[in-house]
């Protein structure tokens, strides 16, 4: 047996709650959790059966290894207590543990239950090349539709997207919205919710563009700041340097500190004349030949300071005014181009349809609607069924947890008791499945809401 750390051994006996262990590469996350399915399996003073846990992985590879640690770990501990009733009724259960991917689990209950969605029992998955096809063709004859009816807002969409005679780039576009929509519960509603609409009524440093503008301005203002302070210092150690230089450095300082008042206090066009009107005052010179490692210092960080401030000030590309305008020609645009990917969609699932095939995503999503539905302020109800797993399942852990995404963790909601019995292991920056639409906000927003483990 290792020796564990006492965070890890936190981590492997806590009980009556939800966790989530966040932890860098080669921690041993994953061997925390097997060891903590280990010793749920052991414990005969508050039983668990193998297949009251619910244990989820990203790949299938993943969980053939997950599966053999756990039953490497328990046959050991049943060679160690041979006359264990307990561990050999586990170790009899092992073969039905939910031991899975997502999707795998998903595909279990939609066949289980595909009489609820009125779908045929012999569905298939398809083969990628099978699938690539059915999207090109559903493509296709979408755009071929919007060609024939010749609308201004389709015209202004290819020319926005066109390169030259060229509409790929508009296929590529409807399809990635499309395939970005089906990670999130609500794919409809999602695809709904991109119109620019509701915008023209929200002041540009309140709008989400315009917010996110302007909180990296206000990271670029404080990096700039510590770089006036490093050249603080290097003016101290040097009485050259600080003599010559000292005033600008302080100008310096004084215009960052102004910029950063603007940046906080102020509204978008106050920040854009800020960020594009900036001076900064010259340095001063030193004496003929006169040469320092302080001197070099401080002047490579003002052109470091002056360059970010310039780069910063180019996001600025544009006044509320003409924000406004720019809304107003897009808003159609943007709208057609919604309208292109709902035909999509109905073009795209009429297809899989036609020949019982589906594709994960589709599944993940049939199952999710076998476990909540929505009411009509939108907020997420269990179902019967739901209801049933979650009372089956005493507890659900999710390897990989930074590569979940809103669909996907709905779906753990859905069979948790409550959000009060999930174990999620993960580390946010050994996330790689964006391609896949993983939603490491989700793993920040779960780290930052949960209180530490005390």
């Amino acid at each position: 047996m290792p020796e564990w750390t006492r965070e890890q051994k936190d981590a492997i006996d806590s009980r009556n709650g939800s966790i989530l262990v966040s932890a860098a590469a080669g921690s041993g996350k994953t061997a925390v959790l097997v060891q903590r399915v280990l010793e749920r399996l052991k414990d005969e003073d508050n039983p668990c059966a193998a297949d009251e846990l619910l244990i989820v992985t990203f790949t299938r590879a993943a969980t053939a290894q997950m599966k053999e640690r756990i039953y490497q770990a328990l046959n050991a501990e049943l060679a160690a207590r041979p006359d264990s009733e307990h561990l050999k009724r586990q170790m009899l259960m092992l073969p039905f543990a939910n031991i899975s991917t997502i999707d795998s689990f998903c595909n279990d209950i939609v066949r289980e239950n595909f009489h609820d969605i009125d779908m045929a029992p012999d569905y298939k998955i398809l083969e990628n090349s099978q699938l690539a096809l059915m999207r090109d063709d559903a493509v296709s004859k979408v755009l071929e539709e919007l060609y024939r009816e010749n609308s201004s807002e389709f015209n202004e969409l290819v020319a926005l997207t066109a390169n030259g005679t060229d509409d790929s780039a508009l296929s590529e576009l409807i399809c990635k919205l499309y395939e970005s929509s089906m990670a999130f519960a609500r794919p409809r509603e999602y695809i709904k919710s991109l119109s620019l609409r509701s915008y023209l009524d929200v002041r540009l440093h309140e709008s989400p563009w315009g917010h996110e503008i302007i909180s990296y301005a206000a990271e670029s203002v404080e990096y700039c700041k510590l770089l006036c302070d490093k050249m603080l210092d290097a003016a101290s150690e040097d009485e050259v340097v600080s003599e010559k230089y000292g005033a600008g450095i302080s100008s310096i300082a004084a215009s960052l500190a102004e910029l950063e008042k603007t940046v906080d206090v102020g509204e978008w066009d106050e920040i854009r004349k800020a960020f594009c009107g900036i001076k900064f005052a010259s340095l001063g010179r030193l004496p003929a030949k006169y040469t320092s490692a302080q001197a070099e210092l401080v002047k490579s960080s003002k052109k470091t300071i002056a360059d970010t401030i310039q780069k910063t000030a180019e996001l600025f590309c544009a006044s509320e005014q003409e924000n406004r305008a720019d809304l107003e020609y897009l808003i159609p645009v943007a709208e057609k181009l919604i309208e292109a990917v709902q035909r999509y969609s109905q073009e795209l699932n009429e297809q899989k349809a036609r020949v019982n095939g589906y594709d994960f995503s589709d599944i993940c999503q049939m199952a999710l609607k076998l476990l909540i539905y929505f009411d009509e302020d939108g907020k997420a109800h269990r179902t019967t069924l739901a209801c049933q797993l979650a009372d089956k399942f005493q507890e659900i852990l999710v390897d990989e947890y930074q590569d979940v995404n809103e669909m996907q963790n709905m779906i753990f909601w859905a069979v948790s008791k409550d959000d009060g019995n999930l174990f999620t292991v993960g580390d946010v920056k050994q996330s790689i499945y964006r391609f896949r639409q993983a939603m490491p906000e989700i793993f920040l927003s779960r780290r930052s809401a949960l209180k530490n483990y005390d």
